[in-house]
Parts: structure tokens; sequence; C-alpha cells
């Protein structure tokens, strides 16, 4: 079908309400138009095809169903991935058509399964067209027939599994087991790279061809070192490559040179136009370079070029595979650059030996005639009968060192003449065992010297046995040297048997034994085991390996077994007969045996014991070894000299040398020179480096780690040579180097300059000391001053580490603080500092572990009895970098007296600034009351006597109730400046607020909640009923304000005594507390801090005067109270009075003085007196109205002259303060003129300073019949 039959809207076909679920393959089914298709509608799908497809729908594996004779194939989700780009066209489409390039290879089965059969594949490989180019694939699929409802075929089951990766996976683990298999055996790198393009020419599939370019070290030239799939000079194989060559010219080699990365190509037909190479006819369109860069080089040494597939994409899997591939040609040409390097290093190595052997060989003979020369002379120097003892030993010694260096000289000459080819046997028929004994019996009297059991059994032997008697003497010789030499107690034994066809001697002691590490190289030339202890160190390192090839050449074989403190045993194996011996070598007689080098053995041997060796040897030149009295005391004023050398003829040698001027002590090895020194110092040690159990270098590092004995004087001898040498010498300690050999002189001018040296070292040393006690007298005094400062000092001093724990602290902690000495050794001291302050107090010790400089802060310190102590910290670092010193002085008692200073001082500061702003309020308000008091008097004469019409009237009530406010303002300036007369008397505040109630919840409105707390019995308060009215309303109004989204407004009132201090600073005694709580939005600590200071608002302009609180604070200060304030944002405010309580009942009720409602017909005469012209003006037209003849005056002196000149006014008001005369001191003069007059005294001030007691006082502003009020009471007070 085409894909025009795909449903444009995604609604389903009628009918297909049967399809379950089905994922996006469901949907589309759906959704389809299949009555275009061979299947017919939907609706009319047989029963068998739904199920089917609803059974194909649920499954997660890839299913196809293949139905009817047209073929059609529908499938379920995981199936769409399989057919790729063909999808949605394949949907409905023919089978066969939609998958027509894999047909050769899934046709068969599929027919096979039409005609009623099950077909199953696994692994097919099949190439697909699905993604735009023919795909390699690999699939496990089956083909079942369907039948439907009558039994007939009516389609085809189709289950598939890509298996591509797997496959593709397996492939290629095969060529990289292959490729590591064909390079395995690759000697040279040039091998490599050809085994490598030979086994991938079998593995085309994944590599259609593969080039190796081997790079220069510069990077500027490549050569073609191995090619597949491409001969190499055709086109994308040029033998030699340029990597500096322009782009598109050649592979970019040089780019994988410098980044020693891979870079993949997909231009190659830019580069080199289409070919086509390996199994497939599609042209190569990517390449892939990649470095071979062996272990410890910068750059690549060659590059990869492989061929990607056509057929596949070069996806991770692919990329891998190639590295995996790099990875085993990398490892293939590491391993052959080591091979390479390794056969180069033996050739070297052989030619090494060679041109030593041939100079050992030349050496030796040249060695030969110089000690010919000297043997001789000396030989017949010892054959003098008059030869002086002291003379005969020193020829003596020299002719014994000379043996032995002849004896070195031809095992050299044997050894280099056997290495070379050139030794000439002489194999003789001779009794071995005779001979064998002969030689071992020599070693019998310096076994016996030396505590040794010497064993040989050698009993006869069936037949002789061809051997060469000068080397066989050198075999046994060596082998039973070799065993004295290590074994210290026990037995050395020689066993000679027949085993098999051969004889076999066994040379077995029970000495220390060799480490099992050591035994495959005991007969490696020139090798020995590091620190064995033996009797001697001396020793070349070629005695075993000439032996071994010494044996070589009699056809035998020798071996060695060995245990560590156990012993050695060495076994030699001659064969019987002439048959294993060179042609021509055989000697067919027996030789007597001459046995000419055992004595040069023997008495080396000898000389490896302690005490004399020969009676050849002067007394006067016999060493005093190790086991001499050590404790003995030396001859006055002879240095003592201990000298260390395993070789006995150095040490008797030596100490002749300087037994004339010193006193020497002679050992064998580093330990018994150790044990020496302890037993008895000496002022000089003379060491030879080379030495069994502690060599001399073990010796030096043992003295000088020694504090008792690193200041002594050592020399060390070596026949070492060289500057290095030397150095390592110098380097472990020694106080001077003398190289083997060296002249008498030399050794005892060195002698003598050490110890003049030592000398002086120990005089100084013993100065030294005398200034040491000294000094430590007088720390010892200074450390005992600083110790009672420790203990008597108030200060806390601690030595603590940044680490957080303390090592020492003084008893002023446990007096300061409480905590035991023990607690604060022994836990972190972050556990006593307050958590706020830990992290400024690490900051502080980092910076002074940083910079070294001492430090200062402060910190509140925790008390055994959970309090905190305020301590002033002075920090120094210590020098060692870990710790540090602390000083603490608690100042806690002087952070409280600053505390309470500065309260104070902020209160005299707080009580100026009061002091200054309420004379200035109260200049201000007295001025607004002169100001009021015309506006208010002439207003209110307006309204009474109803002037104008009703619209005026209005204009006059507001003008009215604006200055009534303005009023209000002006009594609340009055009471912050604390101006404002107070009328305190008993009040019964629960009375008051129960009263206020109804107009406090009228003011906050009905969106807050109003509760009134009161309590029984509560006691009057001694208070201005009225200010604090106006208080409380003042408080309601505030809290009203702060509860825009409504609320609860709680008033209560309670009684409490203060016996304590109190936050609001109460006096001692009884209180009424009036509280006013609110829900509202609360204020933050800033604004708290400020909420009583005159004039701050948080309300806005024009929306408060800023004088609420603080007149509120003004009123509770005045009457000897206090307020506190509580507030947390979003919770809401809790506002205190305190109030005294007062002694006295309050008043059940009050006088009432009632205004007169109509006009005297003459009251009688009132002098006014105001220097306010619009006031006085304002006031005389009130008196007119009240029945009074005014007479006015603007000054007390103009009212003095009119009273002095006649008049007799029965009603004196004045203003109190005016210039000139105030008004007090004009009604006292007017009083005492006018008997009987009364006197009203007015005021724009609210206080009373000034005016007398006893004169009535009316504030300005007032009205009419405020005014009428106070003239009433004037004249019950005269009735009275």
């Amino acid at each position: 079908m085409s894909s025009s039959a795909i449903a444009k809207e995604p609604f389903a076909q009628p009918g297909g309400e049967w399809i379950v679920g089905g994922g996006e393959m469901g949907q589309l089914i759906r959704t389809l138009d299949w009555s275009q298709t061979p299947l017919g509608p939907i609706a009319a799908w047989p029963q068998s095809l739904r199920t089917t497809v609803n059974l194909c729908l649920a499954s997660d594996l890839p299913i196809c169903i293949i139905w009817g004779r047209e073929l059609v194939q529908l499938y379920n989700d995981g199936y769409r991935v399989i057919c790729g780009e063909k999808h949605p066209r394949s949907m409905g489409q023919n089978f066969p058509e939609c998958w027509r390039e894999a047909w050769p290879f899934i046709g068969a089965a599929h027919d096979s399964a039409l005609a009623g059969n099950t077909a199953f594949l696994e692994d097919q490989h099949i190439f697909l067209e699905r993604h735009g180019y023919t795909e390699e694939c690999f699939f496990t699929f089956s083909f079942s027939p369907i039948r439907d409802e009558t039994g007939r075929l009516a389609g085809l089951f189709h289950p598939v599994i890509e298996t591509t990766a797997k496959m593709l996976g397996e492939r290629r683990t095969r060529t990289l087991r292959d490729l590591a298999s064909g390079v395995s055996n690759a000697k040279t790198v040039e091998e490599a790279f050809a085994l490598s393009t030979e086994t991938l020419s079998e593995h085309a599939l994944d590599l259609p061809f593969l080039l190796i370019y081997k790079l220069d070290e510069a990077g500027r030239q490549a050569r073609l070192a191995g090619a597949t799939g491409l001969a190499p000079g055709t086109t994308g194989a040029p033998e030699i490559g340029r990597l500096d060559a322009p782009d598109g010219a050649a592979w970019p080699l040089d780019e994988v040179f410098r980044s020693g990365k891979a870079v993949l190509i997909e231009d190659v037909a830019d580069r080199f136009g289409e070919f086509s190479v390996g199994p497939f006819p599609e042209s190569i369109a990517s390449v892939m370079l990649l470095p071979i860069i062996t272990p410890g080089a910068e750059h690549p040494s060659a590059v990869v070029v492989a061929g990607v597939s056509p057929r596949l994409k070069s996806n991770e899997m692919y990329l891998g595979f190639h590295d995996l591939l790099t990875g085993v040609i990398t490892t293939a040409v590491a391993n052959a650059d080591a091979y390479e390097a390794e056969h180069s290093r033996a050739e070297a190595f052989a030619r090494i030996d060679r041109a030593k052997t041939e100079f050992f060989s030349n050496i030796s003979h040249e060695f030969r005639t110089p000690l010919t020369l000297m043997l001789g002379p000396l030989e017949d120097a010892l054959a003098g009968a008059n030869l002086p003892m002291h003379e005969r030993g020193l020829i003596d010694t020299a002719h014994r060192n000379s043996q032995r260096l002849l004896k070195l000289v031809n095992s050299l000459l044997d050894f280099s003449r056997v290495e070379a080819g050139r030794a000439q046997a002489a194999f003789e028929a001779v009794d071995l065992a005779a001979l064998t004994a002969e030689l071992a019996s020599n070693f019998r009297s310096a076994c016996e010297r030396a505590g040794l059991n010497l064993v040989v059994d050698c009993p006869p032997l069936p037949e002789h046995v061809y051997v060469d008697r000068d080397m066989w003497e050198k075999i046994v010789l060596n082998l039973v040297s070799n065993a004295f030499k290590f074994t210290f107690e026990g037995e050395i034994a020689l066993f000679l048997r027949v085993v098999g066809e051969k004889a076999t001697l066994t040379v077995h002691d029970t000495g220390v034994g060799i480490p099992s590490v050591e035994l495959p190289r005991m007969f490696e030339r020139f090798h020995r085991v590091e620190n064995q202890k033996g009797r001697s160190f001396e020793g070349s390192g070629i005695g075993l390996s000439l032996v071994q090839e010494l044996v070589r050449l009699h056809g035998g074989s020798i071996g060695v077994e060995s245990e560590v403190g156990r012993g050695t045993k060495f076994s030699i194996s001659i064969p019987f007969g002439t048959g294993h011996l060179p042609p021509g070598h055989a000697i067919d007689k027996e030789v007597s045996a001459k046995g000419v080098r055992a004595r040069v053995y023997v008495e080396e041997a000898l000389r490896w014991l302690p005490g004399p060796t020969s009676a050849a040897t002067s007394p006067d030149v016999a060493s005093v070894e190790a086991s001499a009295d050590m404790t003995a005391p030396s001859k006055a004023g002879r240095s003592k000299v201990l000298l260390a050398d395993d070789n006995a003829d150095m040490r008797d040698y030596i100490r002749q040398l300087l037994g004339a001027h010193h006193e020497v002590e002679t050992v064998t090895d580093g330990v018994a020179a150790l044990e020496a020194v302890q037993a008895r110092r000496p002022d000089l040690i003379i060491t030879d480096v080379m030495m069994p159990r502690l060599d001399g270098l073990g010796l030096v590092r043992a003295i000088r780690s020694n504090p008792e004995h690193n200041d002594l004087s050592i020399i060390m001898l070596s026949a070492r040579a060289g500057e290095e040498a030397r150095v390592e010498g110098l380097a472990a300690g020694a106080d001077d180097y003398l190289v083997k050999p060296f002249s008498a002189r030399e050794l005892i001018a060195r002698v003598d300059s050490i110890l003049v040296m030592a000398r002086l070292r120990r005089e100084k040393g013993e100065a030294l000391f005398a200034l040491k006690e000294m000094l430590e007298k007088n720390v010892s005094e200074r450390t005992e001053e600083r110790d009672r400062l420790w203990i008597l000092s108030q200060d806390m001093l601690a030595r603590a580490s940044y680490d957080g724990t303390m090592s020492a602290v003084n008893p002023a902690w446990t007096t300061v603080l409480g905590w035991s000495e023990q607690k604060l050794l022994t836990e972190p001291y972050s556990d006593i500092i307050h958590p706020d302050d830990v992290v400024t107090i690490v900051a502080a010790l980092e910076e002074m572990r940083q910079t070294g400089q001492p430090t200062r802060f402060q910190s509140r310190i925790l008390t055994a009895d959970n309090r905190w102590k305020s301590i002033d910290w002075t920090v120094a670092p210590d020098p060692d970098g870990v710790n540090f010193i602390s000083v603490g002085r608690d100042t806690t008692v002087d952070k409280a007296r600053e505390a309470e200073i500065a309260q104070a001082q902020e209160a005299l500061r707080q009580s100026q600034k009061m002091e200054a702003m309420g004379q200035l309020t109260g200049g201000v308000a007295h001025d607004f009351n002169n100001l009021l008091t015309p506006i208010v008097g002439s207003l209110d004469m307006l309204r009474r006597r109803g002037l104008g019409g009703e619209r005026e009237q209005r204009l006059i009530d507001g003008a009215i109730q604006s200055a009534d406010r303005a009023k209000t303002l002006v009594q609340r300036l009055l009471s912050f400046a604390r101006r404002q007369p107070l009328q305190a008397t008993a009040v019964d505040v629960n009375v008051l607020v129960r009263g206020m109630a109804d107009l406090i919840g009228s003011t906050t409105g009905p969106q807050i909640k109003v509760v009134v707390e009161v309590s029984d019995d509560l006691p009057p308060a001694f208070a201005d009923a009225n200010q604090l009215e106006m208080a409380l309303l003042n408080l309601a109004v505030n809290a009203r304000d702060a509860m825009t989204e409504g609320g609860t407004l709680r008033i209560s009132v309670g009684e409490e005594f203060v016996d304590k201090p109190h936050a609001a600073g109460l006096k001692l005694g009884h209180f009424i507390r009036l509280s006013v709580a609110d829900t509202g939005v609360g204020m933050d600590q800033t604004t708290l801090a400020r909420a009583i200071e005159p004039f701050f608002s948080t309300k806005g302009i024009g929306k408060g005067t800023g004088l609420g609180l603080s007149s509120v604070h003004g009123l509770v200060s005045q009457l000897g109270g206090g307020m506190t304030i509580q507030s947390r944002q979003g919770i809401g405010t809790h506002i205190e009075m305190w109030l005294p309580a007062s002694t006295v009942s309050a008043a059940k009720g009050g006088t009432v003085f009632e205004s007169p409602t109509t006009t005297s017909a003459c009251a009688g005469i009132a002098l006014l007196v105001d220097d306010e012209e619009f006031g006085r003006m304002s006031t005389a037209d009130m008196l007119g109205e009240q029945g009074y003849q005014v007479v006015e005056a603007p000054s007390a002196e103009e009212a003095l002259r009119l009273v002095r000149g006649g008049l007799r006014p029965q009603l004196l008001i004045t203003d109190h303060l005016m210039s000139g005369m105030n008004g007090t001191d004009l009604a006292r003069i007017v009083h005492s003129e006018v008997p009987g007059v009364q006197v009203l005294i007015v005021s724009g001030y609210a206080e009373s300073d000034g005016i007398a007691p006893n004169l009535a006082r009316l504030a300005k502003p007032f009205k009419n019949d405020e005014l009428a009020a106070s003239l009433a009471e004037l004249q019950i007070i005269a009735k009275s």
C-alpha cells in the first residue's frame, strides 16, 4: 500500500475498538484506512487476525504478522526499529516487496512456512537497505504458520531479534585474538608491522584495507611499513609520505603525530577519488588514522590507516574496536623494541665480558713477572740463618702476602683461559680417593685450631678417575677453604662415593648457610653475598665460578644446597673412563700427587684465625685481639686506638706502626669493634671497609648514631680507590679516608693529625659542657620562676594545638571557669567556646599560623556552672608550627561595668536630648496655644451666635474640628515635653478601661476584635485619668493601624509587685500593669529600638505625628512608672504601661461645674491682661457674653497703672508669660491693692512653674464654655 493510505488525522477507524494498547504501532493500526488495502476495513477483519494482532502488539519482542494471499505485513513497536526508514510505508506493505534485498537470505525460509512448515534461522547474515545505504546485519528469526477459524493457513507469525552487535563483537574479538597470536613472535618492529598486516588481511569485512606508516623521530617523513587491501604505491597507499604535505594530498599523518589522538577522515573521495576495496563494491567513504605510541614515548612512532567498511557505521563500537586494534599493535611494537634493546644489551655485555677476560689474561701475565722477582729474594732472605726476629717477621709478612697475590693472579689467569677456551688440561688416571684425602688433610691443623671437626671419608674407588691434577687441587682446596671461611662451629665433611657411572665428591659444612635467593647466583663470577658472616671479607668472587668451569672441563657437574644457619653442601660428579674427554688429552699413566698449592690455601686460612698464626710471627708484632682485657687502663699519655680489619697481616702491620706511641687494640669485624667501644672508649677508630658481619660503613653509621660515642674520630681504610668511594666513606661519617696501599709515614701522619684534632674537640667539648651546665642552671632558675608565674598568675595560661586540644593549662583555668585540669586536657577546647564565636576564633588562629604573627580576640567561654564568661585572649604561635601559647583574662566584670557606664551615658544622652527637645517643643506649643486661643475663641463665638447660613455653620464646625485637632497635637507636644499639667489622683483603671471599651471598639472598626481583661479587687493607680484615657486611645489607634487585615486587640489590667531590677527601669514597689497587645504586622529590631523617639513614625507622611508612643512614655515616666515594648514581625506588638499603685481610694465621682446658660446683667468689672492682641480680643468677647464689663490692658505695667488710677475690678484674668512683668507677679500686686479680687491665670504653657498654687489656671486655647466653667469654679471657691 502507499503512504497515502495512512490517515492524516489521529482518529480511530470505525470498528477498531478491539485493538487494546499497542503503543505507537497500535495507534497507527487503529488510524490507518485499511479499506484501501487488501485486508479491507478493520471492522471486517476475522477474529483470528484480531487475536494475532493483539498478541503481536502486546509483546516487547519485535514481531511481524504476514497475512493473506497478498502477504500484508503488520508489526509492533519493536519491529518498527528493524524497519528503519522503511517505516511508515512498510506498515500494510507486501512483505516480499518490502524486504526484497533480503530475499536471497530469507526467501526460502518464508516459502517453507507458507507451505505449512516452521522455519528458524539463527544469526543469519543479511544486507539491508533501511538507512539509506546497504547495511551489514545479523538476525535470528522464525516463520510460523497462522491458521484461521477454519484451520486453513491464513498468515505467518514472524518474530525477529537483531544480533548485529553480538555478531560484530564476536567477529572483532576473533580478529583481535588472531592479531595478538600472529604478532606474538615478532622480534623486530618491522616484523611486527608485517605480521600485523598479514594477519589482518583475512578480516576484510571490518578492515577493507589497512596501512601502517612508520614515522621518523622528527615527524617529517613517513614510510609505508605494511599494507593489506591496497597495493603499495597505488591510490591511497603512497610508499613514502611527507607529514607536512598540503591538505588533501595525503593522509593527515601530521595531525595524528602532533595530537597523539585518532582522527576520522570522511572526505576520502575528495582526497583520492572514489575507489572500492575489500569484499564490497561500494566506494570507501571513511578512514580511521590511529596512532601507535609506545610507553614512555611523547609522539607516535607509527600511524595505522584503517579503512571503514562502507556497509557499517563508524559508531562507538567500531571506534572501540579500532582502539583495541591499535593497542595490540602497540604492544607488539613495544615488545619488539624491548627484545631488540635486550638483544643489543646482551651483545654489549658479551663484548664487555670478552674484553674483561682478555684484560684479566693480560694483566695476570704482567703480574706474574714482578711477583716472581719479589718471591725469589724474599725466600732467599728467609733462608738466611742470621736474620733478626723483627726483620724476619716483616719479610715473612711480605712473602706470605706475595703468595696470596700470586694465588689470585693464577686464579684470574686460569679463569681467563677457561672462558676463552684456551685451557690446556692433562687428564691423568689418578687414585681420586687418595688425592682428595691428601688435599683435604692439609686443613686439619687449621680446623683443630678453629675448634672444628674435619671429616674425610674417601674410601678407595673401584677404578682410577681421569682428572687434571692441578685443576682437581684447585677444586678441592677452593671448596674446603670456602667451607672453613664460613663455618664457626661443628664440622667440615668430605665424602667420595660412586653414584652410577660417576665418582661424586660432597663437601658439607655446618656453617652460616646461604640465603635461598642467592643460590642461583652462586657460580656467577665476581658475585658475593652481601653482609655474609665469615672469618674474612676478603676474596675476589671468582673461586666458585672457577670451580664450576674446571668441573665442566672434566665433563662433570656441580650443584649446591644450603639452608641459612644449618650449613651448605657442594656436590661434584666426574664420569669414569675417558669417553667424555676431548681426544688426545688423556694420559694413560698414574702420576703421584704433588700438593704444591695446599700450603698457600692453608696459610691464608690460618691468618683468618685470631692469635699467632705461625712460628715465624714475631711476638712484638702479635696483634691484641678483641678477646684481650679491654678494661685494663692505658699507659699514661698514650692515646687509645681501636683497629678493625679482617686481615691478620694488616692488623699486625698497623699495630707495629702505631704501637710505639699509641696503645692499639685490634678486632676482626665491625660487630667486635662496637663491643670494644662499649667496653672501653678509644680516642681513635681505624676500620677497614670490607669486613664480615658488619662492614666499615655500617660500623661508622652505628658509631655516629650512638649519642655516647658519635664524637669519636674515625679513619677508614679501603682498597677501593676513586673519588666516589672516598665520598661514600666521608658521607657515612668518617673523618678521613685512606686508600690501600698506603705508606707507613702517611698513616702515622694521618693518625697524629686526627688525634690532635680529637684532643682539641675534646677540650672544646669540655668547655662547652661547663658552659652548658651554667646555662642549664640559669634555665632551671628561669624555669622555676616561670613555673611560679604559671601557678600564681590570675590570667588563664595554656599551650594548645591547632587541631583543637590543649596540652597544658595553669590553675587559673579552674579558678575562673571551674573545670578540672583533666577535663580541659582531654576534651576539645571548642566544647567550651560559644558556638557563635567558633568561626571567628578558627579564622584568627589560621591567619596566625599562616603569618606567624601574634593575634588578639575575644570570646565567650562556658563555665562549669553553665554560665558564659567574656575572655580577652592574646595568642602567639609556638616555633614548632603545631602549637600556640594563649593568655586569657576574664573581662566579665569589666564588660558589665562598661555596659553600665555605656547605659548611663546613653541615658544621659537621651535625657539631654529629651530635655532639649522638650524645651523646643514646649516653646513651640506655647506659641501654638497663643495662636489657637483667638482662633478657637472666635470660631466658638461665631458658632454660638449662629452667624451665617447652614453652609457657613458647616464651615465654622469644620474649622472648629481642625482647631481641636491642633489643640490635641499641642497637648501631645506638651505631654512629651512634660509640660502638660498632670492632675494625678487615685484612678480606678478597671473602671477607666471598661468605660473606654465601646469608644475603642468604634475607633478600631468591625474587623478588629477587642478583648478586655480586668482583675478583681485591683487597687487604684496613681495617674491622670484624662491623660491615661488619651494614652490608651493612642495605643489602640496604633494597634488598629498595624492590623489592616483585621486581628485581635487585647487590653488587660493586672497588679504586680516589683522586687528586682525591671526592664522598664521601675523602682521597687506595687504597680498596676495596663497591657495593650495586637496581632498586627509587628516591628523589626531597628524600628523597635526607635519606637519612642519623638517624631519617629513608620506610617508615612501625613499619617501620624510620631509623638504617640513618645507621649505615652513621657506620661508614665512623669507618674513614676515605666513602659516596655515587645514586638516580632508577623506576630504582633505587646506594650505594657506600669503605673504606681495609689494608697488612696479612687473617688466615686467629682464636682461638676456647669457653665452658665444665661448672661448676667452685670457680673462685674473684669480686667483682661494679655500681650497677644487677637487672643485678648477673643477673650474679651467671651467675658462680655458672661456679663462682665471688660477693661483691656496689653501689659502688666498698663494693668497696674489702671488699678493705681482707681480701677477696682472684681475679676483679674491675665496671661502668665508676657514681656516685662509676668501674670503671677501682677496678680500678687493687684490682690494686695484690691482685696477680694478673683484671679484667673491663662497660659500657652502647660507647666505650673512660677504660678502660685492658690491661683486658678486655664490653659490656652479654650472655648467659651471652658472659660465659663473656670469662672463658675472661682465663684464657688469665693463663696466657700
